[in-house]
């Protein structure tokens, strides 16, 4: 993928941000995995705090 293909994608999360800032809910991040922290950090700097994370894996193993 070249830079051109990229620069023509959506910003999903400027699109999530637009539903969210309409009617906020909670927010249940599901299987996020190590990929948790830096979702986590993007969202707060939105002032929004998942209220949980969910893993399919008992202990998050």
């Amino acid at each position: 993928m070249n830079i051109t293909e990229i620069s023509k994608m959506k910003n999903l999360f400027e699109e999530f941000m637009k539903v969210y800032t309409q009617n906020p809910r909670a927010i249940i991040l599901y299987g996020a995995g190590q990929g948790a922290d830096w979702i986590i950090n993007l969202l707060r700097t939105k002032d929004i705090d998942p209220t949980a994370i969910v893993d399919r894996v008992p202990g998050g193993g």
